[in-house]
């Protein structure tokens, strides 16, 4: 991160955020808070990939689907130098999900949102993503032993055999994990971190947040 690069792009106060696959950081554009992800060119996504990312959170928000927003700065959410991408966003404030007490209604609004993610995927056949046999740790998976590469390709084939239609396939969030939602007190929430999204089964998110339900993972504090 070039911090004297973000200072020539009037970029303040800058903190570094929890990241995992990319480096995240929370500054100040003048008065607005915003986040910065910022990840090496053509290593993890191309810029490609990242436009058809921001697109699809747009196409989110103009079916009112509350989803954290990008930021643009002199015309650009994605701004190029040197080895990186920086990629801009407004910051959604409110709770993290170890902050909120979560209950049915946290539940059914996570899934609501959750479906109709999924129903502007019927709407972006298009858009420049990797299907999910080409996800980055899938492909970090293939560089494990010889049994996990087995396991892998195992189960990779006996999904492909499954029936593919646009009601069950199609864009999904790839991350839709309690950690990328922001809560609100009202019982609302706002969707983050849509850099996983890829073509998959939409089962494949319910999965997710299934999965990490029954872990407990809404009993920590």
């Amino acid at each position: 991160m070039n911090e004297l690069f973000l200072k020539q792009l009037d970029i303040t106060d800058i903190q570094e955020l929890p990241g995992f696959h990319n480096d995240v950081y929370q500054a100040k554009h003048h008065d607005k808070k915003i986040v910065i992800r910022v990840t090496k060119i053509n290593d993890r996504r191309t810029q490609r990939e990242l436009l058809a990312e921001l697109a699809f959170i747009e196409m989110c928000d103009n079916k009112n689907i509350p989803v954290g927003m990008p930021y643009y700065i002199n015309n650009q959410a994605i701004h190029e130098h040197e080895d990186y991408f920086y990629v801009f966003f407004g910051l959604v404030e409110g709770l993290a999900w170890h902050q909120y007490t979560h209950d049915d209604t946290t539940y059914y609004t996570a899934g609501k949102y959750l479906a109709k993610i999924h129903q502007v995927s019927y709407e972006s056949d298009h858009l420049a993503r990797q299907h999910f046999t080409e996800h980055p740790d899938i492909k970090l998976i293939k560089d494990l032993d010889p049994l996990a590469k087995k396991t892998l390709k195992h189960t990779l084939n006996s999904i492909e055999t499954w029936h593919k239609t646009p009601r069950n396939y199609g864009i999904i969030h790839g991350d839709y994990v309690f950690s990328n939602m922001i809560y609100h007190e009202s019982k609302g929430l706002t969707i983050i971190d849509f850099d996983d999204i890829e073509y998959g089964f939409y089962l494949y998110d319910i999965a997710v947040y299934l999965f990490y339900y029954l872990l407990g993972v809404t009993q920590v504090t």
